[in-house]
């Protein structure tokens, strides 16, 4: 089996200072070529840290990418140490370095002599050619594995893979195989609920079966390799059709599906008329909620005409069939439990939640539950 492991170098990625975009982005080009990666690290621009990690990094998995260090300054170790590594001197090159000032002709610029570091590559090693940057990525053989080094440059990384490295491992390695991934998403049940209904899927290994939560929903995830799409979808439809047999009343969409957005198209369809209602001291907290922005019609009311409304559905004219009254109720000071209730012409229900993630959570949670209320309205209607 073809694994991957990624190495981030660069001290500035660990001190938080730029965020890593280069693995998202590789680990999804890999998942497309059938490549799992098993690992990402970050390492910081210590020549010997890097040098250990790629040691480690060749004993476990056949292909290593480097991103980063490959720059003309001392900073710029990745050459260097990937020399460590290999136990290989560093060779200079006069066709990269050739190569080096054309791309600084092109770009208007003049070298300085510390860019002829760049022409140096670990002896045995084969330059990648960079026609978007002056930094040469490379790749080197050890035993089994393949060493691939790329500039930490996100635009760079990005063309050359697309113009170099898709051909390259497809040559070295003639993966034939491709990775489909089909997303079941849910809402109303909860990550270790799901689990507990469908954990035998997730002890396949080819389709695997994964969960993803979120705040107030759930994400199934079912994913294929196979020679092509079509086989990778064959694979994948008789395990959906089991796992939305199981969970046929709480799935809503599928792959880039919202809950947002199916609520949306109901409610449009169907010409509901929303009204979101509210005690006058949570407005604080309510103004925040995004929910405001899809129902913008709301109606603040005191503590005691609030409960009113709820317990005999007073000021709120249900009689309207396309009607739906939301009352959204919760504690000021305490994010871990709110109170939902939906009234309709035709009911009532009530429900309270409780949410132990973080406070900054707390609104997408509220969301989500009440997009779903709604939805299981509708529906039900």
């Amino acid at each position: 089996m073809t694994t991957a492991e990624i190495i981030t170098i660069g001290t500035e990625l660990l001190l938080g200072d730029i965020v890593d975009i280069n693995t998202p982005f590789i680990s999804k080009e890999l998942n497309k070529l059938g490549i799992d990666v098993f690992r990402t690290i970050t390492v910081g621009d210590n020549p010997v840290r890097i040098s250990q990690q790629i040691l480690e990094s060749l004993e476990r998995a056949t292909i290593i990418f480097t991103t980063g260090g490959l720059g003309p300054t001392i900073d710029d170790p990745t050459r260097q140490a990937v020399a460590n590594a290999l136990d290989v001197p560093l060779i200079f090159h006069p066709v990269l370095w050739e190569q080096i000032l054309d791309r600084f002709k092109q770009f208007h610029h003049t070298p300085t002599e510390n860019n002829r570091r760049q022409a140096y590559l670990p002896q045995g090693a084969e330059a990648i050619e960079n026609s978007v940057g002056t930094a040469p990525a490379f790749y080197c053989r050890s035993k089994e594995s393949v060493l691939i080094c790329l500039p930490g440059v996100p635009m760079e990384v990005t063309h050359i893979f697309h113009d170099k490295i898709n051909h390259l491992l497809i040559d070295l390695f003639h993966t034939a195989l491709t990775t489909f991934t089909r997303v079941i998403k849910t809402a109303g049940l909860g990550e270790s609920s799901i689990d507990n209904l469908i954990g035998d899927f997730e002890k396949l290994e080819n389709p695997t079966v994964g969960i993803t939560a979120h705040p107030g929903q759930v994400d199934i995830r079912i994913t294929a390799k196979a020679e092509d799409v079509p086989t990778a979808q064959s694979m994948i439809q008789p395990i959906e059709n089991e796992i939305v047999q199981i969970l046929h009343d709480y799935v809503y969409g599928y792959d880039e599906d919202s809950l947002r957005n199916i609520v949306s198209d109901l409610i449009s369809k169907g010409g509901y008329d929303i009204t979101i209602y509210y005690p006058s001291e949570i407005e604080v907290r309510v103004i925040d909620l995004d929910l405001l922005n899809l129902f913008p019609k709301t109606i603040k009311l005191g503590r005691d005409k609030f409960n009113k409304c709820i317990s005999d559905g007073s000021l709120y004219n249900n009689n309207k069939k396309h009607s739906i009254g939301i009352f959204l109720d919760f504690e000021l000071h305490d994010y871990k439990r709110f109170l939902l209730t939906i009234i309709t012409n035709q009911n009532k229900e009530s429900k309270e939640f409780f949410f132990g993630g973080h406070e900054s959570l707390f609104n997408e949670r509220i969301e989500n539950y009440t997009l779903n209320m709604i939805l299981n309205t509708i529906k039900n209607r």
